[in-house]
């Protein structure tokens, strides 16, 4: 008698802790879930809308830093639902996987914090518009043009289009589309068409980017020619100066200290989830000691 109730009260304390693990990994996976997904958008909208991986000749963290989170965010959000199924069929060899792989994923957590503090310094406090960056996108543009390298320069004309920015831009002069008429190393006759303003998704019929530099006179601002700079539909805000602005306005601001506070506390808490999940692994392991699988020598399996 004593011995079967002294069974009763080991199984009860056993479910009970299963079902606290089970409760705590559920919820903390499904913590982790959101983390992933609110990852991957983040590091989508830094790729896609503020151009980071496009702009990495000026700065190689500016293409680590969000394809590292991306990265993250979608190897999280794989690892959450692998949690939520393996902590829900309670197969503890699954279990085992998850925690090592969730483990693997704290250092590049960390990580991740090391390269939004060095894409921070690259684009803060006039980033873009130094000379050193100017200079960079000088010689990127230059060699794009030496080597033919269509796809880098049609990369620069999204970024015009987007921005609707025209050219460099530097700390002495926010207007940058005069830059085309030397970016080759020679003299060019030709803005790029992606300077022009759109109406449609079609160029301007007021921008005759070909040939725009032919007659110099008509550029001065006091020219009454067809063409002159006041008449043409083009962008004239230089892309550094925009991009410069927009970074300091739109992502330095959360990088630091919210995104760097945040990826800490996520490493943190994927500790935390895979030391329940080691913990939960020893519980099961215990009752498959003592009772073997659910339903055996009377003991019903836990209801969670």
């Amino acid at each position: 008698m004593r011995r079967s109730v002294s069974m009763n009260t080991t199984a009860t304390v056993l479910q009970a802790r299963l079902g606290r693990y089970q409760i705590a990994l559920v919820g903390m996976n499904t913590f982790l879930l959101v983390v992933g997904i609110s990852m991957s958008f983040f590091g989508l909208l830094l790729i896609s809308s503020y151009h980071m991986v496009r702009l990495s000749f000026l700065s190689e963290w500016l293409y680590i830093f969000p394809m590292t989170i991306s990265s993250l965010g979608c190897l999280t959000f794989f690892l959450s639902i692998m949690g939520i199924m393996a902590t829900a069929s309670k197969n503890r060899y699954v279990l085992l996987v998850y925690a090592c792989l969730m483990a693997c994923l704290v250092i590049p957590q960390f990580f991740s914090t090391y390269a939004a503090i060095r894409a921070k310094e690259d684009t803060d406090e006039g980033g873009f518009i130094k000379n050193d960056r100017v200079a960079l996108m000088h010689k990127h543009i230059l060699k794009a043009f030496e080597e033919n390298n269509n796809e880098a320069l049609e990369t620069w004309d999204i970024i015009q289009e987007d921005l609707r920015c025209c050219g460099d831009g530097s700390s002495g002069s926010v207007h940058g589309y005069q830059y085309w008429r030397k970016a080759a190393g020679n003299l060019s006759l030709d803005l790029r068409e992606s300077c022009c303003v759109k109406v449609n998704g079609k160029s301007s019929h007021k921008c005759d980017w070909r040939n725009f530099f032919k007659d110099t006179e008509s550029r001065l601002l006091n020219s009454n020619s067809r063409k002159d700079d006041i008449d043409a539909e083009i962008y004239r805000t230089g892309c550094l100066t925009v991009l410069d602005s927009i970074y300091q306005d739109e992502v330095v601001p959360y990088l630091q200290p919210f995104f760097m506070m945040a990826s800490i506390l996520v490493a943190v808490f994927e500790i935390a989830t895979v030391a329940i999940a080691i913990g939960y692994v020893a519980v099961l392991k215990r009752r498959e000691e003592k009772y073997g699988y659910a339903g055996e020598n009377g003991q019903n399996d836990t209801p969670f």
